[in-house]
C-alpha cells in the first residue's frame, strides 16, 4: 500500500489515489508488492528487499547513492496480524522527497501528518519533513518509556508496602510484568540506537550543504541521547525490582523452610524415644513395667517442651 502527501500551505495532505507520485514531497510505502515496486522504478528508486533491509552492517543500513541517503532503522510496532515486532524501517531521503517502506505499523506513521505542520522542523522541504518525522518517533519512544516507568512506580509500590500480597500467583505475575517491561525497554533502546546513527549520519551528508540545519540536527541527536540515558536508568530500576522480588520470594521461602526445621525438631525426640522400643530385644525390662507406657509418653512429651524452651532461649522462634 502506497499513501503519498503534498505540502499544502505548511502542512502534509493525504493526496488522492492515482496521483503522480512524482508530485509527492513524502512517499510511505507499507507491506510493498510488485504494483508499488514498479510505481518507484519510475521515479528511479530501487525497492529494497525485506531481507537486504535487516542487513545489520552499517555499510548496508548506511550509505549514500546519488545524491540520495539511504537509512536504515529498527522500530517498535505492530504486524497486520497484531504481533508487536521490531522490523526494520528503509528512509530515502533526497532533495526532491522522502521515501519511507515499511512491513509493520509504527504508530509514529499514523500520527505524523497530522501534526508535521505543528512541528517545530515544519514540512517546507524533504530534509525538514524526514527529520520531523524522527522527531515524532522519537517522541513517541519517550512516551514509551514514560509508562515503563509509571508500570514500575506501581509494582515497586505493591511489593514494598506493608501488606503485601505475596501469594505465588502475585510474585510470579509480578516477574513475568517486569520481564515484559524489560524486553520492551530493549527494544525502544535499540530503536533509539539505530536513530542515533541515522540522524549522525545524515548530519554528515547533509549539513555542508545546509548548514543552518545543523542546529536541528543537534538538538534531534541530544533528544536521542536523553532518551538513551533515561532508557538506562529505567533499565537499572527493572534490574532492582527484579532482584527486590526475587529476594522477597527467597526471604519467604526461607521462612517456610524454617518453620518446617522447627516443626521437626520438636518431633524429632519423640520419635527417637518411640524408635528405641522398635527394637527386637528379647530383653526390654520397661515392657514388663506397669508403668512404662506412661513413663515413655511422658518423656516424650517433655523432650518436645524442652526444645520448645531451648528455641525460645535462643531466639529461633
Amino acid at each position: 500500500m502506497m499513501r503519498l502527501y503534498s505540502n499544502a500551505g505548511g502542512r502534509l495532505a493525504a493526496m488522492p489515489e492515482g496521483t503522480d507520485p512524482g508530485r509527492a514531497v513524502w512517499i510511505d510505502v507499507l507491506a510493498p508488492g510488485e504494483e508499488d515496486a514498479a510505481i518507484l522504478s519510475k521515479l528511479g528508486i530501487a525497492l529494497p528487499t525485506f531481507a537486504e533491509m535487516r542487513e545489520i552492517e552499517v555499510s548496508s543500513r548506511l550509505f549514500r547513492l546519488g545524491d540520495t541517503d539511504h537509512m536504515t532503522v529498527v522500530l517498535p510496532g505492530r504486524t497486520a496480524d497484531g504481533v508487536e515486532r521490531v522490523l526494520p524501517v528503509n528512509l530515502l531521503l533526497s532533495e526532491d522527497c522522502v521515501v519511507t517502506i515499511r512491513y509493520h505499523g509504527p504508530h509514529s506513521f499514523e500520527s505524523f501528518p497530522e501534526r508535521a505542520g505543528t512541528s517545530a522542523m515544519g514540512c517546507g522541504t524533504p530534509h525538514r519533513i524526514a527529520l520531523g518525522l524522527i522527531e515524532e518517533v522519537v517522541g513517541r519512544q519517550a512516551d514509551h518509556i514514560e509508562e515503563i516507568g509509571e508500570t514500575l512506580d506501581v509494582l515497586l509500590s505493591q511489593v514494598l508496602s506493608k501488606e503485601p500480597d505475596r501469594s505465588p500467583d502475585s510474585m510470579r505475575d509480578t516477574l513475568r510484568t517486569l520481564g515484559l517491561q524489560g524486553e520492551m525497554l530493549s527494544r525502544l533502546r535499540l530503536a533509539l540506537l539505530s536513530l542515533e546513527r541515522a540522524t549522525s549520519f545524515h548530519r554528515r551528508t547533509h549539513v555542508p550543504k545546509d548548514p543552518e540545519m545543523a542546529e536541528i540536527i543537534d538538538g534531534v541527536l541530544r533528544d536521542i541521547q536523553a532518551l538513551v540515558e533515561h532508557a538506562e536508568s529505567v533499565n537499572e530500576r527493572i534490574s532492582f525490582a527484579t532482584d527486590l522480588t526475587l529476594g522477597l520470594i527467597q526471604v519467604d521461602q526461607n521462612t517456610t523452610m524454617r518453620t518446617f526445621s522447627i516443626i521437626t525438631a520438636f518431633f524429632l525426640p519423640p520419635t527417637l524415644i518411640a524408635s528405641m522400643y522398635g527394637m527386637n530385644f528379647s530383653r526390654m525390662p520397661e515392657l514388663d513395667s506397669p508403668w512404662g507406657y506412661p513413663v515413655t509418653l511422658g518423656v516424650m512429651v517433655g523432650s518436645s517442651v524442652l526444645a520448645y524452651i531451648i528455641f525460645k532461649w535462643r531466639r529461633w522462634l
